[in-house]
Formats: structure tokens, C-alpha cells, sequence
């Protein structure tokens, strides 16, 4: 994964977007984790 610029509002999605692929692809059973995570 790139890093991503904190005052770049773009990066920031796309990085939020692709951890949320992650998750999915890995299952429900760990979204209550992540959400704490990316909160």
C-alpha cells in the first residue's frame, strides 16, 4: 500500500477505501476491529 499525505484528502479516502476492501475480502468477523481502527 502507498503512503499517503494526512493533508491530502484524496489519499486519505483511497487508503480508507482500499482497507475497507481488505476487510471484506477477510469477512465480516473482523470489521469490528477495523472500525475501532480506522474509527
Amino acid at each position: 500500500m502507498q503512503s499517503h499525505d494526512p493533508n491530502d484528502p484524496v489519499s486519505v479516502v483511497n487508503c480508507h477505501t482500499a482497507i475497507v476492501a481488505t476487510i471484506r475480502s477477510w469477512g465480516t468477523e473482523e470489521l469490528p476491529t477495523v472500525e475501532l481502527l480506522v474509527g
